[in-house]
């Protein structure tokens, strides 16, 4: 079956399939910064630095949090005052223990949503979970 991609009428974002169940409505970028902690910012470019060379992408600042996808999500920034919220769409649940399932997200795939407090945490083995959830939406 060959699915074609189809954009919304009301907002203009590009669906994967024709009504594609989606959020209308993109909204600046800079707001979700604000009198946030900074580390929103820090966890933001290191999320865009560390995907730019696997290939394009879409940054997609909703009203409560950032979207990025791929054709479809695979990973979603939430700033906070402490901290930063940061879920992604996977096919199996990560290894490590800090990862909890928000919810079933397509019949295979769930989003598993972890708390970052600190910069350290942006390491090696979270960029492997943000590698697999990216390659999971290449066509």
């Amino acid at each position: 079956m060959n699915r074609q991609p189809s954009i919304c009428p009301k907002c203009g974002r590009e669906l994967q399939i024709a009504n594609q169940e989606h959020v209308c409505g993109l909204y600046d970028l800079e707001p979700h910064f604000e009198n946030r902690d900074p580390l929103g910012l820090v966890a933001f470019d290191w999320m865009c630095d560390f995907l730019d060379p696997l290939g394009s992408y879409n940054v997609m600042p909703m009203k409560t949090f950032i979207a990025f996808a791929n054709h479809v999500n695979f990973a979603f920034l939430k700033t906070r005052k402490s901290g930063v919220d940061l879920s992604l769409v996977l096919d199996t649940a990560p290894s490590t223990g800090d990862f909890r399932m928000v919810t079933v997200y397509s019949r295979n795939k769930a989003i598993y949503k972890t708390t970052i407090r600190d910069a350290c945490e942006l390491d090696e083995r979270l960029a492997d979970h943000l590698a697999n959830a990216y390659r999971l939406t290449a066509r």
